[in-house]
């Protein structure tokens, strides 16, 4: 068996697991639930706040998400329009339903023929993005912590805020490693590789401007998350609704589902259950049915929005493709 053989029997499992997954979790939560109690609270629900929020939710984290990307790819010595930017985020939304990592690579690739870059340092800066927005949403658990808004017993509270210190660490730690020289073996081929070509050259000011940006993007998701469940007659404290998408976040990132569809929603499950009040859903189970109501709209929702704008921005980012292939 070649290299590109196990690479795409890998890629292939991957694929199978999430899909497996996806279908046995949303299997789950369909079985589990009272989904009588579900199109209760779908019918009682705001549908003018629901959809305003989706829509406008929709446009304002696509655009913030576009501006902070392209200031990282300028700092790191990348020049991409934003107009055309634009479109390659846009598509990455459709193949993101597919695979997290295939939407990046996708943007990887764009970028790699747009500027001459090689493979590793045209995915570079969304490497270096991940670890920002890891630090971002390290911070806001560190945040909730120590202000007393985490539901979890001590133990686990003192474990996830050791975790989360690292993450707050990752990224800027990884900036100085990767600007050591002279290092020795394996050590020095991982920080001299290509794929850390953005942690290089990157500076401490649009270090911190780009956590400020991001930290924009985090919120205006917890915006929408807000809105969402007012729609519901749901209100969670901002705080601790940022605390609780920080974890449902992490919980996304494991590869057992596509785009976290049905890991997240159990876990909201727990987390926000206890914020549904009697008068929406006086019983465990119709509290539960509520989250399932919110969580599902919500995610399947955006989910639509975006798989409208990603069929829309495909095509002008598989024209780029095409043209930069006939031009070589």
């Amino acid at each position: 068996m070649t290299e590109e053989t196990k690479k795409a029997f890998k890629a292939r499992l991957r694929a199978v697991i999430a899909w497996t997954g996806t279908v046995g979790l949303l299997a789950f939560l369909y079985f589990t639930t009272d989904r009588d109690a579900v199109a209760a609270a779908i019918g009682r629900a705001d549908p003018v706040l629901f959809i305003a929020t989706a829509f406008i939710a929709v446009a304002a984290t696509y655009m913030t998400d576009v501006f902070t990307v392209k200031f990282l790819l300028g700092r790191v010595g990348i020049k991409v329009g934003f107009g055309e930017f634009a479109r390659i985020k846009g598509a990455s939304y459709l193949l993101n339903i597919i695979n997290y990592n295939l939407a990046l690579v996708m943007m990887a690739a764009v970028v790699k023929k747009r500027s001459s870059k090689g493979w590793g340092a045209a995915g570079s800066p969304f490497v270096l993005l991940n670890f920002i927005d890891l630090s971002v949403f390290s911070i806001i658990v560190q945040a909730a912590i120590w202000t007393g808004r985490s539901p979890f017993d001590r133990a686990p509270t003192m474990i996830l805020a050791i975790l989360t210190l690292g993450g707050v660490l990752a990224a800027p730690a990884l900036c100085l490693i990767s600007r050591i020289r002279n290092a020795p073996g394996w050590f020095g081929r991982v920080v001299n590789h290509d794929i850390m070509a953005a942690f290089r050259y990157i500076g401490p000011w649009s270090l911190l401007t780009m956590l400020a940006f991001r930290s924009i993007l985090i919120l205006e998701y917890g915006a929408m998350n807000l809105f969402f469940m007012r729609s519901f007659g749901v209100s969670v404290p901002p705080l601790t609704l940022l605390f609780f998408m920080a974890i449902t976040s992490f919980i996304a990132m494991v590869p057992i589902s596509v785009s976290g569809i049905g890991s997240t929603q159990v876990a909201m499950r727990g987390l926000y259950g206890p914020f549904v009040p009697d008068g929406v859903a006086p019983t465990a189970a119709s509290k539960i049915a509520v989250v399932d109501a919110f969580s599902t709209a919500g995610i399947f929702g955006v989910l639509l929005i975006r798989v409208v704008l990603g069929i829309i921005c495909m095509r002008d980012v598989s024209r780029y493709i095409s043209e930069d292939g006939e031009k070589s």
